[in-house]
C-alpha cells in the first residue's frame, strides 16, 4: 500500500481542502501498511516458534523411536539365541522365521513336547 500512498502524495490539487484529504488518506494508508507489517512479523514469529517446537519434538521422537527399535532388535536377537539354544539342547529343528514358521514358538513347543514345561508355565516365564 505504500505505493498507493506515495501516488496520492504526488497528486497536487488546487483546492487546499482536497489536498488535505488526499494527505490524510495517504497517512491512513501508511498507518494500515505499518499495522499490517507488524501483524505479518508477529505471524512469522509465531510460525517460526512453532517450527522450532515441532523440530525439537520430532528430534525427541526420533531418539525415542531409535531407542525402541534398538530394544526391539536386541529382544529379537536374544529370542533367536534362546530358541536356537533350546533347539541345540533338544536336538530339535526349529526352522527359520517365515510367514508360516516362528522358531520361538517351535522352541516352546519342543520344550513342551519334551515335558520340560507346561504351556502355562512357559507362557508365564516368557512374560
Amino acid at each position: 500500500m505504500t505505493g498507493l500512498a506515495d501516488a496520492l502524495r504526488q497528486l497536487r490539487l488546487s483546492n487546499t481542502r482536497d489536498q488535505e484529504l488526499i494527505e490524510a488518506a495517504a497517512a491512513r494508508l501508511d498507518q494500515i501498511d505499518s499495522t499490517q507489517t507488524a501483524k505479518d512479523a508477529a505471524t512469522m514469529h509465531a510460525i517460526e516458534s512453532l517450527r522450532d517446537i515441532f523440530r525439537d519434538e520430532k528430534a525427541a521422537w526420533d531418539v525415542e523411536r531409535q531407542s525402541l527399535v534398538s530394544e526391539r532388535d536386541e529382544c529379537r536377537c536374544m529370542a533367536d539365541k534362546l530358541a536356537q539354544a533350546v533347539a541345540d539342547h533338544l536336538l530339535a529343528p526349529i526352522g527359520e522365521h517365515s510367514d508360516t514358521n516362528c522358531p520361538w514358538m517351535r522352541a516352546l513347543e519342543e520344550l513342551q513336547n519334551a515335558g520340560l514345561c507346561s504351556v502355562f508355565d512357559a507362557q508365564q516365564r516368557l512374560l
